[in-house]
């Protein structure tokens, strides 16, 4: 059994979308491993995206206020081909096809930056950021 990585991002959560995401995995057989709420640092946006941010320097600045801005689920999903089929449900990034998430919840279907989800787009991919976002290293601070 495969797994990977979601994160319902902080439009969808401002949107009241989080459950019903999630039910659409739910629907697919997907079987919740791991769950966190939390609103990301900066240096976990910036372990998460570090290839982009090579690639793409420009949306580091954009891509760092927009993941800060609110509150993200983050899970660990499980079942056959987790990666692909999650990628599959969640739907491309612009011009979603109704059926998948982005299609079905999406108002602006040309905005790449706020696209509600997040899901890992291959199983190496799912085990590093598995890893960034269930790590101590990039816990939120202790409340004193």
């Amino acid at each position: 059994m495969g797994q990977t990585l979601v994160l319902i991002k902080p439009d969808a959560v401002k949107m009241n979308l989080a459950i019903a995401i999630m039910k659409e995995f739910w629907k697919e057989d997907f079987r919740l491993v791991a769950a966190c709420c939390k609103i990301p640092t900066v240096e976990l946006v910036e372990a998460h995206y570090r290839e982009k941010f090579l690639e793409c320097p420009e949306l580091r600045a954009p891509v760092i206020e927009y993941f800060m801005s609110g509150m993200i689920f983050a899970v660990i999903l499980a079942r056959e081909d987790a990666v692909a089929k999650a990628r599959m449900l969640v739907g491309p990034i612009t011009n979603a096809p109704a059926g998948t998430i982005r299609g079905d919840f999406r108002k602006d279907q040309s905005d790449a930056l706020y696209t509600l989800v997040h899901a890992s787009d291959s199983p190496e991919a799912a085990e590093r950021e598995i890893g960034i976002w269930f790590s101590a290293s990039y816990a939120e601070p202790k409340w004193r």
